[in-house]
């Protein structure tokens, strides 16, 4: 019985210590619950790369993010801080380079933590850029 509750304690100390995987539906609304399009960026890095960006162009779009060991040890996985920034689309739907840093767009950018235990879908509701 000692050898079972070693085991168990071995395993479960080397599962909280491997990557977790999650995948997320980032949704990005406007306060009339409107679609807003945007580029989502994982701790400030557009996904999958800036060259071709995720863009929350019709409902939502799905993101995969591993979750590594928290080493202060507060809880077993790092949050990830996830961002969606308005964007401007070209005529063949596709992002303008650059433009989710421009000012003169109507929404503000928006960002929080997810955590490993966090909701499978994630709601964004942007606020209006006060002009």
């Amino acid at each position: 019985m000692r050898g079972f509750a070693l085991a168990l304690l071995t395993l479960a100390c080397v599962s909280c210590s491997s990557p977790m995987i999650r995948e997320f539906e980032v949704v990005t609304l406007n306060a009339s619950e409107q679609n807003v399009r945007c580029v989502v960026m994982v701790d400030n890095r557009i996904q999958p790369n800036s060259l071709d960006p995720l863009v929350t162009n019709q409902k939502s779009v799905m993101i995969k993010m591993q979750f590594t060991e928290d080493p202060i040890g507060i809880q077993p996985y790092k949050p990830i801080t996830v961002s969606v920034r308005p964007v401007d689309l070209d005529a063949e739907g596709k992002p303008i380079p650059g433009s989710w840093e421009k000012q003169s767009l109507p929404y503000e950018p928006a960002s929080r933590d997810f955590f490993y235990n966090d909701p499978e879908v994630e709601i964004f509701f942007l606020k209006p850029r006060r002009r």
